[in-house]
């Protein structure tokens, strides 16, 4: 049983104590050697508390000055495969190995937030289907659960590639399937 109270608790207020606890056991579970490393128990109770976390936001909740400080606390949970990336550099994203929630059996809530970006394409184009001639506010009201800024990034790329068709000024730009 995982002996790391600060970290346990922290995520144990996020997602329901069983939850938490069920996660953190099966941790010490399969893999022993991760509870006594301090900084990795630091790294994944914040992980697992935000879902997904980009390396700069990390940083500050970790309340680091340098971001080369940050391999300390994440190296052992990526070496292990307990923790994927996304993106490289500053703009590296952490989110839990989905293998290990379910293999944990930790009921823990289905979101959107560490959806891969093909699948986050096909979400806007049924999204736009249904709802033609979208401001991105609206989207991003019907797609809770997606970062407005990544949602924006994504319908940027996806015009410039010519898979949406945009009309309208820069406050009011509605978009539409071509």
């Amino acid at each position: 049983m995982l002996n790391c109270c600060a970290c346990r608790k922290k995520v144990s207020e996020c997602f329901g104590e069983r939850k938490a606890i069920r996660l953190y056991d099966y941790l010490g579970y399969t893999y022993p050697e991760i509870i006594h490393h301090q900084k990795a128990m630091i790294a994944f109770g914040l992980i697992l508390q935000e879902e997904i976390i980009g390396a700069e936001a990390l940083s500050k909740k970790l309340q680091l000055r340098e971001s080369d400080r940050l391999r300390s606390f994440v190296d052992i949970l990526c070496n292990n495969n307990i923790v994927l990336t996304r993106g490289r550099g500053r703009g590296t994203k952490y989110f839990i190995n989905p293998t290990l929630i379910s293999n944990s059996k930790a009921n823990i809530r289905t979101t959107l937030k560490t959806i891969e970006p093909y699948r986050l394409k096909e979400l806007i184009k049924q999204d736009l289907k249904y709802h033609p001639k979208s401001l991105m506010s609206e989207m991003s009201q019907r797609l809770p659960d997606v970062a407005l800024g990544e949602l924006r990034r994504h319908v940027r790329k996806m015009v410039t590639e010519g898979e949406l068709t945009s009309e309208g000024g820069r406050k009011y730009r509605r978009y539409s399937l071509p």
